[in-house]
């Protein structure tokens, strides 16, 4: 049930943020996810452009936070299933 509610979650998410209030657009979330966040593309003095379209490393730290704070179904599930009882 984990998998199926995290890939809910995630396409959720994407088409809120995208396609919805558009705080993100696609091709930034692209770049974001094929660089997974950026952690090697932008380290020491020459920071180098991420793959595809470049996004600054700020950008991409705001992108993930922004990510990271929309609900997830998949807690939720893991917390009732931890809940007494269950």
């Amino acid at each position: 049930m984990t998998g199926i509610s995290t890939a809910a979650d995630s396409l959720y998410v994407i088409r809120q943020l995208v396609f919805g209030t558009k705080e993100i657009r696609l091709d930034e979330l692209v770049t974001c996810l094929a660089t997974n966040w950026a952690p090697s593309c932008c380290r020491g003095k020459h920071e180098q452009p991420a793959f595809g379209l470049a996004v600054p490393k700020t950008r991409i730290d705001e992108i993930k936070t922004i990510c990271r704070a929309q609900p997830s179904l998949a807690t939720a599930i893991r917390r009732w299933m931890s809940w007494p009882g269950n």
